[in-house]
């Protein structure tokens, strides 16, 4: 490993933290011969700025939050696995007197070889996404944990597009699954709001642009199969066709047709969802959705923002 040092007259505590910065590359170097690091990972390299510190902020709920993930993103590195132990055996014992609830440890991938370090003090696996590993630690043990646990829905919504005119649907059969007539929707994106979710899923799977009504009814099941045991919330949206031409997404829609409200109420080919909401819209169309509409608007502040769903007319 060659490493160049620039030519000048040092100081002795430049001098000193050179050595230092030496002694540690060639450990490093040493570590990396025995597989415990690469050298091309962040976590080999060392800042001559600096002594190691881990950061740490304080959230809301009188946690700790140690985000080496941000931390990271901004130039802070690790110089050893040692400092990272160190830190912990020092300040969990003061952050339990007091009297916090727990500690949440945000890992980039980089850093996830401190997993095992991290179990050792304690930490269990909260949660892993896209390029982060998150855990957590309980700091009072007289006390049950009040940590909340990862998120344990997944949502989704489905479009019925009504040519009212007509009285038929767009229903549609999917291409990797059983051969039932369905309404064209999927799970929503994140922070993406339910209404929008209807109406892009239609566009992708039909090719159908179409216009936000109302929320008409919602589903719940819980230990979903293929969606990593998480409970279910999928909503039905009652949507305007603003276009008729079919162009079915030909990697997921086996068939898409418009299909009569009264078929659809019975058909052995159909979903109990499908048959159930057809007799619903067959019914609104009859007497007028006023009767059945759960509209949607906007709600909150702008620091707490969201969507609130109520019947029409109620408020």
């Amino acid at each position: 490993m060659e490493i160049n040092i620039p030519s000048g007259e040092r100081t002795g505590y430049e001098a000193e933290r050179t050595m230092l910065f030496l002694r540690r590359m060639l450990r490093h170097a040493s570590q990396a011969r025995k597989g415990i690091f690469r050298l091309n990972s962040p976590s080999a390299y060392l800042s001559l700025r600096e002594s190691c510190t881990i950061p740490w902020t304080e959230n809301h709920f009188k946690s700790i939050k140690v985000d080496l993930s941000e931390a990271t993103k901004k130039g802070w590195r690790l110089d050893r696995v040692q400092d990272f132990a160190e830190f912990f055996d020092s300040h969990l014992g003061h952050w339990r007197k007091e009297g916090r609830g727990g500690v949440w440890l945000h890992l980039p991938i980089p850093l996830a070889f401190l997993v095992p370090e991290a179990a050792s003090i304690g930490f269990q696996l909260h949660h892993a996404k896209g390029e982060e590993i998150v855990m957590s630690l309980w700091l009072q043990p007289d006390q049950a944990s009040r940590l909340p646990p990862y998120a344990s829905h997944q949502v989704g919504a489905c479009g019925v597009v009504c040519w009212e005119d007509t009285e038929q649907v767009l229903v549609t059969q999917d291409r990797h699954k059983l051969p039932f007539w369905k309404f064209p929707g999927g799970l929503s994106e994140f922070a993406e709001d339910i209404a929008d979710t209807a109406v892009r899923e239609v566009l992708e799977e039909t090719g159908i642009k179409s216009e936000f009504q109302s929320l008409l009814v919602f589903r719940q099941q819980h230990h979903m199969p293929h969606s990593f045991d998480f409970s279910d919330l999928y909503f039905v949206c009652r949507l305007k066709p603003l276009s008729y031409d079919i162009t079915p997404c030909k990697h997921e829609i086996l068939r898409c047709e418009w299909r009569g409200l009264r078929e659809l109420a019975s058909a052995p080919d159909a979903t109990p969802m499908t048959q159930l909401v057809s007799k619903l819209v067959l019914r609104g169309l009859k007497e007028g959705f006023e009767h059945m509409d759960i509209a949607v608007r906007d709600w909150g502040t702008p620091a707490l923002y969201g969507k609130i769903f109520h019947r029409k007319g109620v408020v």
